[in-house]
C-alpha cells in the first residue's frame, strides 16, 4: 500500500485538474445545471487522462 502522503498528493493533483476542467466547462455551458456540468467535467477528465497517456503512465509506474 502506498504511503498516505503519496495518496494525498495524488488526490490534490487530481482535484486541481478537475477544478480547471470544471471552470472551463462552467464558462462554456452557462445554461446547464451543476449536475450536468459536473458530469461533463468528469467525463472530460477521464477522456483527457486516457488519450494523453497519463493513465497508462500512472499504472506502469505504480502498479508493476
Amino acid at each position: 500500500m502506498k504511503p498516505f502522503i503519496t495518496i494525498l498528493q495524488e488526490a490534490l493533483a487530481v482535484g486541481l485538474v478537475l477544478i480547471v476542467i470544471y471552470w472551463l466547462v462552467n464558462r462554456l455551458l452557462l445554461k446547464y445545471n451543476i449536475w450536468i456540468k459536473l458530469m461533463v467535467s468528469g467525463m472530460l477528465f477521464h477522456i483527457i487522462f486516457e488519450y494523453t497517456g497519463i493513465n497508462r503512465w500512472y499504472v506502469s509506474n505504480y502498479y508493476t
